[in-house]
């Protein structure tokens, strides 16, 4: 073509499929048949299959109608072209023959392919004949000969008149207003992020939302739940969030069978004297609405029959207090009370079920949550007499998530325990009651057993309080159910992908499943969220965008067991530990007027700095926080309540849990509804409203600052009180007595004190921080923004730095939480532990355990320090002191040494004397200086859906430099690649270890982000970005490095770029307008803004690496536009470049992301750099 120079393009050579998956050294293109192959590699790198959700049918609960498909993803050993000797001979003897013909032919290149429309011309144009020629009169024109500079001068002149037009159109279209806003978030202002998002909260959007969300029941797993899933995720997409998707996990779940629950007093003879309604009247009998069944979830399925006997909360000093009466209870029925001294409804189950019960009755006692507290539904808030609280039995305060799958996640093929003997269920049948029904067995108590003590004695009217015992009447307790070991449940999860550090997330989540109808919960905490999500998207769409990014998440099965969140950690656990910053949880967002919080020490400084920007309009505008201190209210610690269970105790991010709560309600009955919500729980959403804002300047204040707000001394201050309320419970508990081993403290409480010094110096930082940002106007340099980052990195971090993550490590029987600090209570799941591995072993009564526990937690927070604490920051930013700065400083000892050695000598040529003499005689040791440093090449390769050209590339790259035998390393900077580019690149990284590298990003962020993501980890002293597309052949590395060390100055040319347009420069692949683009592209640029080198637009060079950070740190663009500026700024900065020329060729697999928004982008940074460079 005329804009193309002309070339002869070579056969590039390319590996098989199994070639570029082998760990094996290169070889060549042709390998000895019988040669072995590492077939278990090549498999990793193939696709998994796609699930879909296939629940199953039950009695009573209809499950989510969905198809069975067994649809398959595309695997990546599909590729003929790759897979097949005998396809690519042919290949190979077409092109050759091919090539010939050209060559006799006189045909550089073949021609483009031809339109539809263009074959259509050329086919009528060839049937037509004419009986006549056409003959055209010519003219001869001669041109006065002018200067070529006149034709420069007019080219430049349209090329400015080009620009000028341009940038009247891009002006007039409003487009660099929205570029800005998608480039910059310098624009918005803090504080008017703030304003503005508090005034789009809308109390009557949160009403409406809990509206639908309450209008049937939607118990996890079920249809009511898979279509609020349905109803979740489109609100996620209207709100404009990215990459919103259903993640499926298939666990054990149990319902109720109609009928299948029986709670009976029977007669002598086994006649059925009472039988309890168990369930509640229907709350919407003229809407004829599905009315959740009352059961107990994750129950022992059983028929049992046995006495009677009342053990009023069910905790174990209950049932040890039976036990020291003389009161006999086994194979008897328990009856317990819910709340109390055990507020764990699981435990009541397990004490009853050690003192030998054969059967638990729990049921919602007056006193507690009923009319004994002022008026019932529908005439007040509290429970009504038909209400039944239920609830999950499992063990979530031993096992959270699957029982099935404690540690892993419930994936396809994932490895389950039996159900029987589980360590997360327990072994005795529970059933839940209202204290209508509950009042019957009481009243047929009397006379049997012991009357009770007075605190005993609950709120239930006409009754005469007695213990009962094997002689009170026998009760018959059914528990029939469906138990299904993989029922899909379905998390909803959606971003906004963070500017800066978009790999690093701030969670943000709620569960949605509920027992019934659920308003408060959970639906309080869901009708926020979704509100949430829609601000958030508003402000997205303006153009805003965190500095981190922020996830959404629906949790589903929490009710059962934490069982949504936990699998999500646990599937993501790795990824979780490293980049997750803090985690923020609502469950009951209302239930009343006071707030209350709970959360890791490190979130308390900016949780008080959010609500003293929130005022309460119900209390006469007064702050929240103001509000906060009159009730003397502190921040409480994590329990196992909720769904922050894993992301505190396991993963080990910061996580925090609130809302604003009162006196007891309809908890998990089917009064617990929207009419309750309207009338007595939240009249008018006004505290709705204020949830809302606390939640969403929590996560302004987490994911958009631009240091983060972890305090570090707050968390120092409560380490320390945890220590001497540990040491002081101990003491309760017998320490240091007679008989008893020594107890020692010292370890802990010098560890911490030593955490407390350093956690004050990591804070001053911050200031350091601010005073060089005001003293330089308000701008941060480069290295300063990388101090930062590793400033908020190590923050983030370091709760990941409390976990016991050794073989065999966590709490000792409870080894799926890693904490040192937290975990819940081992008999209390609701209530908090302060370093619970010791606690438990002193529980235990073992003592030596207890002192082993308190080494390991002395241990662990010692170690945070290095790890953590940069030292005290001087006021130029913190050195990276590395192998470089170690030589350049031995240079400078070498330099001075001479120059002393110098002045010496001039000294003693006039004096002769022996000092003189002697000193003459010193030697500096050259051998003393430092090696050269043997050349390294670092490879930057950002990729987004490269799944089948990385093999290849990879496999290419390892034989270029293992053949050159120089040192090298790969960097694989991916984007979020939907298509499964990461798995690959992980395999990949274990087949060329140590080699090859990934760093895998959030999403797409821009190519200029990945060069210099990816620079934050190249070790080389030089440095080559190329593409993965296989466009950029590796064969070219040689010549570059040749090039580079061509010139014997300043260790060579700075930077070597390849060329498709000089010397036997060329591309191949593209058709006429592509080329036409390119080729445009440059000669624009060229004219504009003269770089002095042929091939602007081309990302395929080898830089020295101190070079490009001196590049990079200067440059502003991010996008398509990166390459260029960087080329033009290193000319302006006097850099010395070389180039080679390279065939390009078209990508093997995939499709190019060169769009039209890319060509403006690319305009527009040729227009910037005209005017600013």
């Amino acid at each position: 073509m005329p804009d193309e120079k002309p070339y002869k393009y070579e056969n590039l050579p390319i590996p098989t499929y199994d070639e570029a998956t082998s760990s094996r050294s290169p070889t060549p293109a042709t390998s000895r048949p019988d040669e072995p192959s590492n077939n278990e590699e090549r498999q990793g790198l193939l696709g998994d299959e796609a699930r879909l959700p296939v629940p199953t049918r039950r009695i009573g609960y209809r499950p989510p109608p969905t198809e069975d498909d067994e649809s398959r993803r595309e695997s990546l050993d599909s590729l003929e072209f790759l897979g097949s000797d005998e396809g690519r001979d042919s290949i190979a003897e077409e092109d050759a023959e091919m090539r010939r013909e050209m060559d006799e032919m006189e045909i550089e290149e073949p021609p483009a392919e031809q339109s539809r429309w263009g074959k259509r011309i050329s086919s009528i144009s060839q049937s037509l004949h004419f009986p006549f020629k056409i003959r055209l009169p010519k003219w001869k024109f001669k041109l006065p000969e002018l200067d070529a500079s006149i034709f420069i001068l007019l080219a430049r002149m349209f090329a400015l008149l080009v620009v000028v037009g341009l940038a009247y159109l891009l002006f007039m279209s409003d487009f660099f207003s929205n570029a800005s806003r998608r480039m910059s978030g310098s624009m918005f202002q803090a504080t008017r992020v703030r304003e503005w998002l508090q005034e789009q909260i809308d109390s009557n959007n949160i009403r409406d939302n809990l509206q639908h969300l309450t209008a049937y029941d939607h118990l996890a797993g079920t249809e009511g739940d898979f279509a609020l899933s349905n109803w979740i995720q489109q609100q996620f997409l209207n709100a404009g969030l990215e990459n919103v998707v259903r993640d499926r996990y298939d666990v054990y779940l149990n319902y109720p069978k109609v009928g299948g629950r029986v709670v009976e007093i029977l007669n002598a003879d086994g006649s059925v004297k009472w039988k309890a309604k168990l369930e509640e009247d229907p709350v919407y009998p003229e809407e004829k609405r599905q009315q959740a069944l009352a059961f107990h979830g994750h129950s022992k399925s059983g028929d049992v029959k046995g006495p009677l006997i009342y053990a009023n909360f069910g905790s174990r000093e209950d049932f040890k207090r039976l036990k020291d009466s003389g009161i006999d209870t086994k194979g008897a029925i328990a009856l317990v009370k819910y709340y109390g001294t055990q507020g764990d409804r699981s435990l009541k189950v397990k004490a009853a079920e050690q003192a030998g019960f054969a059967g638990c009755i729990i049921y919602s006692d007056p006193a507690e949550d009923g009319f004994v507290k002022g008026k019932t539904w529908p005439d007040g808030r509290y429970m009504p007499a038909d209400g039944v609280q239920r609830g999950s039995v499992s063990l979530m305060s031993w096992v959270i998530g699957d029982v099935l799958t404690p540690g892993w996640a419930s994936v396809k093929g994932a490895k389950r325990l039996p159900v029987e003997n589980n360590p997360g269920l327990n072994k005795i049948p529970s059933i839940p009651l209202a204290w209508r029904d509950a009042q019957i067995l009481l009243q047929s108590l009397k006379g049997h057993g012991q009357a009770v003590p007075p605190e005993w004695k609950g709120g239930v009217p006409d009754v005469d309080w007695w213990t009962g015992d094997l002689k009170s009447p026998i009760v018959h307790l059914k528990n029939e159910q469906d138990e299904v070991e993989q029922q899909p449940i379905w998390n909803v999860i959606g971003r906004i992908e963070g500017i800066e550090q978009g790999e690093k997330s701030v969670i943000i989540g709620n569960h949605r499943d509920a027992w019934a109808f659920g308003a408060a919960d959970p639906g309080s905490g869901t009708a926020i969220l979704i509100e949430l999500v829609r601000v958030f998207g508003d402000l997205k769409r303006h153009g805003w965008r965190p500095l981190r990014t922020i996830e959404f998440a629906s949790w589903d099965g929490e009710e059962y067991n934490l069982i949504g969140s936990t699998e999500y950690v646990e599937n993501n656990i790795d990824k979780l530990r490293a980049d997750g910053v803090a985690y923020l949880n609502v469950d009951v967002a209302v239930s009343g007027q006071d707030f209350q919080a709970s959360a890791s020490p490190a979130l308390e400084e900016v949780l008080l700095v959010v609500l003293e920007r929130i005022k309460n309009p119900v209390r006469n505008d007064t702050k929240l926080l103001q509000l906060w201190q009159e009730s003397n209210s502190k921040l409480k610690g994590l329990g196992a309540g909720s769904d922050y269970v894993a992301f505190q105790d396991i993963a080990g991010i910061s996580s925090i849990d609130f809302g604003f709560t009162g006196d007891r309600f309809p908890y998990h009955s089917v009064h617990d509804n929207f009419e309750w919500m309207d009338k007595f729980g939240d009249p008018g959403f006004h505290y709705h409203h204020m949830l809302c804002q606390v939640w969403s300047l929590l996560i302004l204040e987490i994911a958009d600052n631009p240091i983060l707000p972890l305090s570090m001394p707050s968390y120092a201050t409560a380490i320390g009180k945890y220590v001497e309320d540990l040491n002081q419970w101990a003491g309760s508990k017998g320490a240091n007595q007679a008989g008893k081993p020594k107890w020692d403290i010292e370890p802990l409480r010098a560890a911490a004190l030593k955490f407390k010094g350093d956690a004050d110096r990591f804070k001053s930082w911050e200031t350091y921080w601010q005073n060089f940002v005001n003293n330089n106007g308000g701008y941060e340099q480069m290295d300063v923004g990388l101090i930062r980052h590793n400033y908020n990195n190590r923050a983030s971090n370091f709760e990941t730095l409390l976990l016991d993550l050794e073989a065999g490590g966590g709490v000792p029987g409870r080894e799926q939480f890693k904490h040192v600090l937290f975990a819940p209570q081992a008999w209390s799941g609701y209530d908090e532990s302060y370093f619970p591995a010791i606690r438990d072993a002193i529980e235990a009564g073992d003592w030596k355990a207890a002192e082993k526990a308190v080494g390991k937690a002395a241990k662990l927070l010692t170690l945070t320090e290095p790890k953590s604490f940069p030292s005290q920051p001087s006021p130029e930013p913190i050195p990276i002191i590395g192998k470089d700065h170690i030589a350049k400083l031995h240079d400078k000892i070498i330099q001075l040494l001479t120059l002393i050695q110098q002045h010496i000598r001039e000294h003693c040529a006039k004096d002769r004397s022996a000092i003189c003499n002697r000193v003459q005689d010193i030697h500096i040791d050259s051998a003393m200086a430092p090696k050269a440093q043997k050349d390294k090449y670092s490879i930057l390769l950002p990729t987004y859906n490269e799944r089948r050209n990385l093999p290849i590339i990879t496999w290419l790259l390892n034989r270029t430099f293992t053949e050159l035998g120089l040192d090298w390393e790969l960097i694989i900077v991916d984007d979020g690649s939907p298509d499964g580019t990461q798995v690959v690149a992980k395999q990949l990284a274990k087949v060329y270890a140590p080699h090859v590298h990934l760093h895998a990003r959030a999403g797409k962020l821009g190519l200029g982000t990945a060069y210099v993501h990816g620079m934050q980890f190249a070790t080389g002293n030089f440095v080559i970005i190329m593409d993965a597309d296989f466009s950029h052949h590796p064969k070219f590395i040689s010549e570059m490095i040749a090039k580079q060390k061509s010139i014997s100055t300043n260790g060579g040319y700075d930077i070597v770029t390849g060329t498709r347009y000089a010397g036997n420069g060329g591309v191949y692949g593209w058709d006429l307008k592509r080329k036409m683009v390119s080729r445009g592209a440059n000669l624009f640029a060229d004219t504009v803004l003269r770089p002095g080198v042929s091939d602007l637009t081309g990302s395929f060079r080898l830089y020295k690496k101190k070079v490009l950070e001196k590049v990079i740190l200067s440059t502003e663009s991010k996008g398509y536009t990166f390459q260029m500026e960087m080329m033009v700024r290193a000319k302006a900065m006097g850099c010395t470049v070389a180039e080679v020329p390279i065939s390009f060729v078209d990508r093997v697999y995939g499709e190019s992301k060169l769009g039209s928004s890319e060509i403006a982008e690319y305009a527009l940074g040729v227009f910037a750099l005209w005017l600013k460079v």
